[in-house]
């Protein structure tokens, strides 16, 4: 975590230069400058200031990879969706996901922070070193958890080393979960940010609120702890609330691993079968929340009995996101970093909903504009 707070104390005085020009800020283009530093940190052990240098080649390497505007051919999306929908044709026709050159950048990247670790004998905590020892581990040792999200948002590596034993070497496996990590952690995360600090200008009431939490938690203090973080209860709920109130993943899909009958009913998921859930209905549901029609952060109150797996955003059980311990921490430091100093305000760019882009469901239609202010 302290890696990542490094980042965020870098965010806190990009913002202060913001709030200094009274400009308004595309926080989704904010927000993947701090999501993509933490990740290059936490996930690959190198650090960045993506505020101070845009052009670095980590950056432009991870914004060719997900097929960012400006950084990949405008066709990469199509060629993704055809790719989906004819796996072996595309295969036929030699067709590739993603960007050859940038997919080569960080496989060799790991590898060589990875060779570098085993000389030097330097941990730093990071993704790389929870994968290497769990591949040299073989006792199993019981963690304790402090709440079921806590449990489910941790890594589960439980099988790396069984993984190792079928026949992929170490490197391979650090590549393949590295990148796992980059994808399930970096877009939606950037995303997330913007609905939050979107949600914080049009609802200043609420920002309020978490402000005051801030507060009561850090006081005077100008040290930042992952015990702290793990305090802010209300932003929490914020962060969860955003996600509830517009979803970022609208449907889920797994795959039946055995025939398994539908409570209540004769009906038979077979074996082998996808199946697809669509989240939206299960947020918008009066059973599961206690307001669901209106933005408030209380519907997440453990008083009112929120339905676990009414809640998707990260998906749920042993198959959800690899990245939402990583997403949530980010997140929290990003929103402590910005309003310590700052409050965010509606600009004139501001619109009342954030729409996805119907040619790249990754980037807003309007872009995500606020306003930040200095607070005293």
């Amino acid at each position: 975590s302290k890696h990542i707070i490094k980042v965020g104390e870098n965010f806190e005085n990009y913002i202060a230069d913001v709030a200094e020009s009274e400009t308004e800020i595309d926080m989704k283009v904010a927000g993947g400058l701090m999501t993509l530093d933490s990740i290059a940190t936490a996930g690959f052990g190198i650090e960045i200031n993506s505020f101070k240098e845009r052009e670095n080649t980590f950056r432009v390497m991870a914004m060719t990879l997900i097929g960012a505007p400006g950084y990949a051919p405008q066709t990469q999306m199509i060629r993704f969706v055809f790719i989906t929908m004819f796996p072996k044709f595309s295969k036929f026709l030699g067709m590739e996901s993603f960007d050859r050159t940038a997919m080569n950048f960080f496989a060799n990247l790991i590898k060589k922070t990875y060779q570098q670790r085993l000389s030097s004998g330097e941990k730093r905590n990071d993704i790389i070193d929870i994968i290497a020892e769990e591949i040299r581990s073989e006792k199993k040792t019981k963690v304790e958890h402090e709440s079921d999200f806590e449990k489910d948002a941790a890594i589960d590596t439980s099988d790396v080393s069984d993984v190792l034993k079928s026949g992929f070497d170490e490197e391979t496996i650090l590549i393949s979960n590295a990148l796992l990590f980059f994808f399930a952690g970096f877009d939606t995360t950037s995303s997330g940010l913007s609905i939050c600090t979107h949600r914080l200008a049009l609802y200043p009431e609420v920002q309020e609120k978490v402000y005051n939490e801030i507060e009561e938690v850090f006081g005077d203090s100008e040290e930042t702890t992952f015990d702290k973080i793990q305090e802010l209860k209300y932003m929490e709920l914020f962060i969860h609330e955003c996600f509830r109130h517009q979803i970022i993943i609208p449907s889920l899909e797994r795959l039946c691993m055995k025939d398994y009958k539908v409570p209540g009913t004769d009906f038979i998921i077979p074996k082998g079968r996808l199946v697809q859930t669509y989240t939206t209905p299960m947020t918008r549901n009066g059973e599961y929340y206690a307001n669901p029609d209106e933005f408030d952060p209380e519907n997440f109150n453990p008083e009112n009995n929120p339905n676990k797996f009414a809640y998707q955003a990260f998906g749920q059980g042993p198959r959800n996101c690899i990245g939402m311990r990583y997403a949530m921490l980010t997140m929290k430091v990003a929103l402590l970093y910005i309003l310590r100093k700052h409050r965010v305000v509606r600009g004139e760019k501001t619109n009342d909903q954030l729409i996805p882009d119907i040619k790249n469901p990754n980037i807003f239609k309007d872009d995500a504009y606020v306003k930040i202010e200095k607070r005293f």
